[in-house]
């Protein structure tokens, strides 16, 4: 009967072991999961938040040179407009109303 006692009491601390290694592999393939991870994020986001920073200056820059580009063409079309109404109105000072330049001789030939 004591026998029998101790061969069960060496199976239940066999059978104890196997389930004690089986929760220690998987105790330790948690860890190495959670270790990946954890060197995953160390070393990869920082380099992702200067990513992101960067794109949200390029954005912010991109509609600078948008918004820049629109204000030439309206800029530009304003300066041959003015330039254009300058040569005529110097055009029509000068012929109708005979206004000169400074330092500048009038000579008035009329048929």
């Amino acid at each position: 009967h004591r026998c029998r006692e101790i061969l069960r009491i060496s199976r239940h601390e066999k059978t104890m072991t196997e389930s004690t290694k089986w929760y220690f592999r998987l105790l330790k393939g948690v860890f190495v999961i959670l270790l990946v991870c954890v060197l995953f994020l160390v070393l990869y986001f920082p380099h992702y938040t200067k990513y992101r920073k960067l794109r949200r200056a390029n954005q912010q820059l991109s509609r600078e040179i948008s918004r820049l580009k629109k204000e030439i063409n309206v800029l530009s079309r304003t300066v041959s407009t003015t330039d254009h109404r300058s040569f005529l109105l110097e055009k029509i000072a000068r012929e109708q109303l005979g206004v000169a330049k400074e330092n500048e001789v009038v000579i008035d030939i009329r048929p």
